[in-house]
């Protein structure tokens, strides 16, 4: 909750948070969450991260810090990437 009173106290409307439930308070109090993947997501739209170094990442998130992630996910990541990856996220 600590980044939400950051945010707030800074005037600043997108803040970086995954915890389900603080999410939840951050979009009741008028933030815009937005989680890892979004991170990576965004990271790659204005060219920071090409598409296999963004899904590299999304698989370190896996298979070193254990997140799950549903087929559904995985698909909206690709497809966010722009469709441009063709590997598989490992879990």
């Amino acid at each position: 909750m600590e980044a939400i009173v950051l945010a707030r106290e800074q005037g600043i409307d997108l803040v970086a948070i995954d915890d389900k439930a603080a999410r939840s308070r951050a979009s009741q109090t008028g933030l815009r969450p937005i989680g890892t993947l979004g991170l990576i997501v965004l990271a790659h739209r204005p060219g920071h991260l090409d598409a296999s170094t963004a899904m590299t990442k999304v698989d370190e998130l896996v298979d070193i810090h254990g997140l799950y992630l549903s087929s559904h996910v995985r698909r909206q990541i690709r497809r966010q990437l722009g469709g441009s990856f063709t590997g598989t996220v490992k879990r």
